[in-house]
């Protein structure tokens, strides 16, 4: 008798239940409200389920506002300015949706543990924000065992301030600030705090949260902050006791100082577009080794490189450097005008202003005086790293990583070798460069080194070669990650070169292919009757008794359809074990009348009958 939910042990479904909702960590949900309508509709199916899902009814608390009239419309199919104006133009329907009822009547306040303030529809007013928390009696509850605040204040639309002159007025620092004595003082026990942030000019070189950030700065453990601007902190330098940060900007577009950040308990942290010129420069610890800064906790490492459009100046607070480049632009014809004008607070022309600052101190990354440590770094990921990645890992504990994640050019990779890292569980190396002449050979060269992996643990492997050329694979003796189960190849290399590939990877049971080149089909082979004798000649042994699921390169880049199916179906006729084929679009329904084609052939059915379950992605 198969399994049932109520017959499953309670110890995998919760298993199950929390890898879909990701319960230790808020990852970005586009709703949360809609994310958790579907969970407490599933807890209605059956007991198991009930008490599986019990954390993600009343664990959070919600508040989420959402516009009607344009909600459910895909802003994705809105690719123009005036398109999205006219959606702005139609009468809003707000509603704030939130599950505050349904724990109140059910009296579970001690399982509440996440509180929610999300926006769908545009930036909020913090006074709006405010309002509806009293409205819905968010002060007449206790939250003690509530420690961690989502914050997701985006736009499914983002034209929020800049339509009409009635939604241009600057927010003011009281309404921020009455937000966030209002939080403080019922959230007492806050320790993580999680925030997703679009760009917002009513609010320009600001962030919403910055009171509430500051005000709770040495209660807070977990920072984890993504958005346009990073927040005010308040301090100088961040405290001791922060054990996660991650402060991610969406683009490259602005850099802005950030504290200076203690090494002693982080063990996780995660920098984007961060300043490159004073990398190691930002963290502090021990006086005592002033050439040495330790990371002794420290466990994931994520560090992203970009060159800004914008920066500001050292000596000047973002403020200050918004308020002068206003008074230039607007005031500069009239002195008396300028002294008059002496505060930018509550001026409503006041908008963030695009400015280049391409000055070495933001775009060159100096020889660092100071030596870092990673006793305990077992995650590596490094993304447009200015220089020589070799001269980064060199600090390294290589053979301590289980987890490795680099992109870069060509120039990046010069130098570097995969021989250090000898127990490495999942790696992605990706390879970026413009189309040169030497490029093919360097890239040929990248390959082998990325796989010739020493790690006798490895199970997932992706490689990325952007150049232009063929790439082609190492031999097969050099070859040595035959532990792999995963495996993405984005590179030129040749359909012809795959059987070999799978020959030398007994245990592979995922295969992702894509930008490979199609190998031009024999005449014989262009019909389905020629196909099979063809097949059949071969003998039909199997390339691969391990995959089980293939995501091959479906786009066509100058050859014809029927090129794409040869070169798809003469791998996967001789793959016994594959169960599922992803194919995506329009090319689904295609395979699928091709498929049809060869199954009819009796004499080809008992070597492809397997064939029968692939699977397709019609999204």
């Amino acid at each position: 008798m198969p399994p049932t939910l109520q017959t499953l042990p309670k110890q995998i479904l919760n298993k199950i239940i929390s890898k879909y909702y990701n319960q230790h960590f808020p990852s970005f949900h586009e709703k949360f409200f809609r994310v958790y309508k579907q969970a407490y509709e599933l807890s209605q199916l059956c007991r198991a389920l009930r008490e599986a899902l019990r954390p993600y009814i009343f664990g959070r608390l919600i508040f989420e506002r959402y516009n009607l009239a344009v909600e459910g419309v895909d802003p994705k199919k809105y690719t123009t300015m005036q398109e999205t104006k006219e959606l702005r133009k139609l009468p809003p329907v707000i509603v704030w949706k939130s599950n505050i009822r349904l724990i109140d009547n059910c009296d579970m306040w001690d399982s509440v543990t996440d509180v929610v303030l999300s926006t769908c529809d545009k930036y909020p007013d913090p006074d709006d924000v405010l309002a509806m928390l009293k409205e819905n009696g968010f002060d007449r509850h206790q939250y003690p065992n509530v420690h961690m605040l989502i914050v997701n204040f985006k736009s499914d639309f983002e034209v929020d301030d800049k339509v009409g002159d009635d939604v241009n007025d600057w927010i003011s620092d009281e309404s921020f600030n009455a937000l966030s004595q209002y939080l403080s003082q019922h959230l007492t026990h806050i320790d993580t705090m999680w925030m997703d942030e679009s760009r917002c000019r009513r609010v320009g070189l600001r962030n919403s949260m910055s009171p509430f950030i500051s005000a709770n700065l040495d209660n807070l453990r977990k920072m984890y902050f993504r958005f346009a601007y990073l927040p005010s902190f308040g301090v100088k330098v961040l405290p001791q006791h922060i054990t996660h940060l991650k402060l991610y900007v969406y683009s490259a577009y602005d850099y802005i100082d950030i504290p200076k950040i203690s090494t002693l308990a982080l063990k996780s942290l995660t920098l984007s577009a961060i300043p490159i010129s004073y990398l190691w420069d930002r963290f502090v610890n021990s006086p005592q080794q002033p050439d040495v800064i330790e990371f002794p906790e420290l466990y994931s490492l994520d560090l992203s490189f970009h060159q800004p459009y914008r920066s500001i100046p050292a000596a000047k607070t973002e403020d200050d450097f918004m308020w002068e480049r206003y008074s230039q632009e607007n005031c500069a014809d009239d002195p008396d005008k300028m002294i008059q004008t002496k505060s930018y607070k509550g001026n409503n022309k006041l908008k963030t202003i695009s400015v280049k600052d391409q000055s070495a101190k933001y775009t060159v990354l100096r020889t660092d005086t100071r030596r870092p440590l990673f006793p305990k770094l077992r995650r590596l990921r490094l993304n447009l790293y200015p220089r020589r990645v070799c001269e980064f890992i060199k600090f390294v504990p290589a053979e301590q990583l289980e987890y490795l994640y680099i992109t870069g050019d060509l120039v990046t990779y010069k130098g570097f070798r995969m021989s250090r890292f000898t127990n490495l569980k999942d790696c992605a190396i990706m390879q970026y460069s413009d189309n040169t002449h030497r490029q093919s050979p360097h890239a040929t060269r990248f390959m082998t080194h990325v796989m010739s992996q020493p790690s006798k643990k490895l199970i997932s492997l992706q490689i990325t070669s952007s150049t232009k050329s063929r790439v082609y694979l190492p031999p097969a003796e050099k070859m040595t990650c035959s532990t792999i189960k995963k495996l993405c190849i984005i590179a030129n290399i040749s359909y012809e070169d795959v059987p070999v590939l799978l020959g030398k990877l007994p245990l592979l049971e995922r295969f992702e292919l894509q930008r490979a080149m199609f190998v031009k089909p024999p005449p014989e082979a262009e019909t389905p009757e020629g196909l099979a004798d063809m097949l059949l000649a071969t003998g039909m042994e199997p390339l691969s008794t391990s995959v089980i699921k293939f995501i091959p390169d479906v786009m066509y880049r100058g050859v014809t359809e029927q090129t794409v199916f040869y070169n798809i179906f003469v791998l996967i006729a001789r793959i016994p074990s594959l169960r599922e084929l992803k194919t995506f679009g329009f090319f689904s329904s295609l395979f699928s009348t091709e498929l049809s084609r060869m199954l009819a052939i009796p004499r080809l059915r008992d070597h492809i009958k397997h064939i029968n379950y692939l699977e397709y992605d019609d999204s």
